[in-house]
């Protein structure tokens, strides 16, 4: 049975005639007779408690119950538990076949999908508030979910076989039916989560030898709930059981346009195969979707590399392809939205879609390349018909359900209603909105209705729309869009109110309505209490820690952008605004350690690298300051000055303190010289700069004539830099530096002398510097007075040079 159990998982075909007393349902499973199975005698004796038990008792637990007490009645028959399973696997296939990939089941009427002996749709409002009460009330599925029965017996049926010791593929059927809840949801379920994490912590049911799309399929529902790190782990894992040794954006020199003449660099993906890694067999399906070429003047269909600039694509089987769009997803999720992000996310595409072999792969990569290309001018209409052609093949009859369903929960192919609002979104860039309305409208997706009576100027319209249907039925997601369109805030207090004050998207909608206005002190209760409702909102963790961030709540900023960094562990801004708020709290150690993790993210960012270099000096990590500094230099074209970090660098060294490892801080002498010594051979006017390299070379240990000479010579560019600022005389604190420069040089310059060959030449050359900035000070009567022992002390500085020149020359 454990071969039939497989055969299940992966909708394998094998000769059922080699095995003994395999149970009908089975059977009927491999000819894809879902609904045959739902309604026949097996699945009813299955629940027979379940059919003469109260109405009024929740429907999910008494067809658990039924489940459960049929399985504990067949004790260790695995027939007997293979059957509950198969009855709870056609379930669920019948309701994806229904939901998401098709095709559309011939002649069914309204009570098509039925579970008739459930008492047909008389069940169906039950099991819709059953689904909405076990899924949490804001994550309730509304009108996108078709058939829920199909999906709440799924879900029923088969978490019994979850804990069941004779089935080895019961708890990934399990996670399967939660997971495809969740993706029917408007909300992540905070109470699926929970189940579902539980049920994927121990990874695949193993060894089997498709063990590569389970993997996926964990990926895949780790990615539904935006958690990221767990998802690249098990997309890993998908990675060495399918025998792909790496992925890399690599360029090639090619063409992209038909009139371009010079090639260019071009990105594209370089796909490394390890061969030594047993293959997944090949599922070619027939009919696939067709993809369209793109038939623009300009652009080419796609970009033709030049020679062997290319790497060669090796021959990819479905599962390996699956692990590269399941990759595509990934890296989407990890970065910003914008014009370079599509150009680095388009060759996973394009590499799944150069050989076409497994129709759900296929679909799902169409519906991907269709999203990217809608935001594109030259793309935006090849994007709308593709998507079109998408909804076609997911209604047509070609082909069978089971061709589809193979692979089908490993891939990001969306559900049926989803991709029929791409293509409405896709209506609404090219400007046909009007039509774009009578989708969504069909689909009753009343918030992106609102969104096309907005932009056709019909906004009353909207209104009127909402009100007609809360005159029907008031539900919470009707009320927060009625106070979207008509800004009532009363709105979102009767969403709350009706929801008992459990609904996470009241208080949402509520925030925003605050936060769209900049209104940030008082948006953040309302963002406090949708999180408390529903944690999973990694968007408004993000707006969370901003409003705190502008009304200056670092704790609450700090809370907040942790939690984002959780959810997203590749989230720049969030480690970076983490490390601000670390920092204003006085927890700079922290802050250091966020801005690390923050690198690994963004390492092309100079901002970045300046906070890294000025929370680096605060903790005495002298090493990672001057790494930072040179990282500047190298995004900022060598001319990067940050006055106070190299000041505190500077300062730690010649002072010999001890930096965050304990050691003296003066072994980075050597490094911070070659690192001023870079500076200043491109920014050779700033005075500070200067004075600071002339600082680190008198600390040297060793002051030999050489290394005295240029301590001079710094000090005296430092002077050349800071005389020819123009008003400096006129500025108080401007004055006071340079005449405290002034002096210092002359104290170098005096030192100086006594070491070198052509003494008077050194001196004569102060003086001159040393009278020109004390006629300029004097001229300016008040700050001259303001400033009068400075210019006394220096003017005694003077005296000294010139009696040392007199002294020289009586020699």
């Amino acid at each position: 049975m454990k071969r039939i159990e497989e055969s299940i998982l992966f909708f394998e075909d094998i000769d059922l005639d080699l095995e003994d007393g395999v149970p009908r349902v089975v059977r009927d499973f491999q000819k894809g007779e879902f609904m045959e199975i739902v309604n026949s005698p097996d699945c009813e004796e299955i629940f027979a408690d379940v059919l003469s038990a109260s109405l009024d008792e929740p429907l999910d637990e008494l067809l658990e119950k039924g489940a459960q007490q049929f399985l504990d009645k067949s004790g260790s028959d695995h027939k007997e538990a293979v059957r509950v399973l198969c009855v709870g696997a056609a379930a669920l296939c019948a309701w994806l076949q229904r939901a998401q990939c098709g095709p559309a089941p011939a002649a069914e009427g309204e009570e098509g999908g039925a579970v008739r002996w459930l008492g047909g749709r008389g069940r169906e409002a039950a099991a819709r508030a059953a689904l909405e009460r076990a899924a949490g009330g804001d994550a309730a599925p509304g009108a996108r979910l078709p058939h829920p029965p199909l999906l709440l017996l799924a879900a029923a049926a088969l978490r019994p076989c979850a804990a069941h010791p004779l089935l080895q593929t019961g708890r990934w059927w399990c996670a399967r039916a939660l997971w495809a809840w969740q993706r029917a949801l408007r909300e992540p379920s905070p109470a699926l989560h929970a189940r579902l994490a539980a049920l994927l912590e121990d990874g695949p049911p193993g060894p089997l030898r498709g063990e590569a799309w389970l993997w996926l399929e964990a990926a895949g529902a780790h990615l539904c709930f935006g958690h990221l790190r767990p998802a690249r782990a098990a997309l890993d894992a998908a990675a060495r059981a399918a025998g792909l040794a790496g992925l890399a954006l690599v360029g090639a020199l090619g063409k992209r346009t038909r009139f371009q003449q010079k090639d260019l660099a071009q990105l594209t993906l370089k796909v490394e195969v390890d061969d030594s890694s047993p293959q997944t067999p090949l599922l070619i399906s027939d009919s696939l979707p067709k993809d369209l070429r793109l038939d623009d003047d300009v652009r080419l269909e796609k970009v033709q590399f030049t020679g062997d600039g290319a790497p060669t694509l090796p021959p990819l089987s479905p599962v390996q392809q699956a692990v590269v769009l399941n990759t595509f997803i990934l890296v989407q999720r990890s970065q910003p939205h914008d014009e370079l992000a599509h150009e680095e996310l388009l060759p996973y595409l394009q590499v799944v879609l150069s050989e076409p072999q497994l129709w759900s792969v296929q679909a799902a990569a169409l519906v991907l390349r269709s999203r990217l290309e809608s935001k594109q001018r030259r793309t935006a209409e090849r994007a709308m018909s593709q998507l079109e052609e998408v909804v076609n093949a997911l209604k047509g009859p070609m082909p069978g359900v089971r061709a589809r369903l193979r692979g089908l929960l490993a891939t990001p192919l969306p559900l049926l209603a989803d991709v029929q609002c791409d293509l409405a979104h896709a209506l609404v860039q090219l400007g046909c909105v009007q039509s774009a309305l009578d989708i969504f409208l069909h689909l009753r997706q009343w918030e992106a209705a609102v969104t096309c009576y907005t932009l056709l100027d019909l906004r009353h319209q909207a209104a009127e729309l909402l009100k007609r249907e809360l005159a029907v039925q008031e539900t919470v997601p009707l009320l927060c869009l009625l106070g979207d369109a008509t800004d009532d805030i009363s709105q979102y207090e009767r969403a709350w109110e009706l929801s008992g004050q459990r609904s996470a998207r009241a208080q949402r909608h509520w925030a925003m309505h605050h936060f769209r206005r900049k209104e940030y002190e008082e948006s953040i209760p309302h963002l406090e209490l949708s999180l408390q409702c529903n944690s999973l909102q990694p968007e408004l963790w993000r707006r969370l820690g901003y409003a705190a961030l502008d009304t200056e709540n670092w704790q609450l900023c700090a809370k907040a952008y942790r939690r984002c960094v959780e959810l997203d562990p590749e989230n720049m801004e969030g480690w970076n605004n983490l490390a601000k708020a670390y920092v204003k709290t006085g927890q700079k150690a922290r802050a250091w350690h966020a801005l690390q993790e923050a690198l690994k993210a963004d390492f092309e960012n100079w901002r970045l690298w300046d906070n890294v270099a000025a929370v680096s000096a605060d903790v005495g990590a002298f090493d990672e300051v001057v790494r930072a500094y040179h990282r500047l230099l190298d995004l900022q074209s060598g001319r990067h000055v940050d006055i106070p970090v190299l000041q505190t660098l500077v300062r730690a060294i010649t002072s010999e303190v001890k930096d965050s490892e304990g050691q003296n801080a003066s072994r980075m002498r050597p490094q911070a010289l070659a690192l001023f010594g870079r500076i200043t051979s491109q920014v050779t006017t700033d005075p500070e700069v200067w004075q600071l390299y002339a600082e680190l070379t008198a600390s040297l240990p060793e002051q030999t004539p050489q290394t005295l000479e240029r301590t001079a010579q710094y000090l005296q560019r430092a002077h050349r830099a800071a005389a020819q600022k123009q008003g400096w005389a006129r500025d108080r604190n401007t004055c006071q530096k340079t005449l405290s420069l002034s002096s210092h040089l002359a104290d170098a310059y005096l030192t100086c002398c006594r070491v070198q060959p052509e003494p008077q030449r050194l001196l004569s050359s102060a003086r001159l510097s040393l009278k020109s900035v004390l006629a300029a000070v004097r001229q300016q009567v008040e700050v001259a007075a303001e400033l009068s022992s400075d210019v006394e002390e220096l003017q005694v500085k003077l005296d000294a040079v010139e009696s040392a020149i007199e002294v020289l020359r009586a020699q």
